[in-house]
């Protein structure tokens, strides 16, 4: 069978830290949902939703561990990150439709 290639996006990250306050809250500007894989460490996401929801929706929190993939809009959620002590946190992401 010949190869099946896939179009691979032009923006990937890897994000890299040690323990402590990774990213305070923001908001991106990218074109589309994205997700990040943590292959190393822990790490807490705390999502805030935007002001035009704050009376309906909540803030939540979650924690991805080495193995964990988590799927956010970073452009309708607001989102700060921290890096739980011991292994250094590793993740890679990208956007996608």
């Amino acid at each position: 069978l010949p190869p099946v290639y896939e179009k691979v996006d032009e923006l990937t990250w890897i994000f890299m830290g040690g323990a402590g306050p990774g990213a305070f809250l923001h908001m991106d500007h990218v074109d589309k949902v994205s997700w990040q894989a943590q292959i190393s460490g822990r790490k807490s996401w705390r999502l805030v939703p935007p002001f035009e929801c704050e009376n309906i929706c909540r803030a939540v929190n979650v924690t991805v561990e080495a193995g964990d993939i988590i799927v956010v809009d970073t452009n309708l959620w607001y989102h700060a990150t921290y890096v739980h002590p011991g292994n250094i946190s590793i993740a890679i992401g990208s956007e996608f439709d």
